[in-house]
């Protein structure tokens, strides 16, 4: 069911580990025919809440190895990365990083926000268009 909606929808589908890690599920074939008659263009992105669950508690260093004895591609096997990527994306969102010298900071911004706009966002202070507005009364 499609509620009144503009945006793009990210499919994930949940596979055992052993499909995961395969690439391959009965079902993939169906679920992505189906996407691409009733949603064309929107993303399917496959993963494996056991390998995730596992591979919270590990290192990067523990991943790499983990994802190394899987058989899959270097780096690290975790599809959180994809999925936020695309969850961004499909928004048009971007991350804007700030630091200090007692913190690190990912801003969310609608990308091709202006300056003015994106700095009212980043440091809490509105618009410069507002304080035009309100000194002009």
């Amino acid at each position: 069911m499609t509620l009144l909606t503009a945006k793009p929808i990210n499919y994930l589908v949940n596979l055992s580990e052993r499909d995961f890690v395969r690439k391959k599920n009965k079902w993939l074939p169906k679920i992505k025919a189906w996407i691409d008659e009733n949603n064309p263009g929107d993303a399917l992105i496959p993963f494996s809440v056991a390998l995730e669950e596992r591979l919270v508690k590990m290192t990067e260093e523990e991943k790499i190895a983990e994802g190394e004895a899987l058989g899959m591609p270097k780096g690290n096997p975790s599809a959180l990365g994809k999925i936020t990527t695309h969850g961004y994306s499909s928004l048009q969102l971007i991350r804007y990083f700030t630091c200090g010298p007692d913190e690190v900071r990912a801003w969310t911004l609608r990308k091709g926000l202006k300056a003015p706009a994106a700095a009212g966002v980043i440091q809490y202070v509105p618009p410069l268009h507002i304080y035009k507005d309100c000194t002009d009364r």
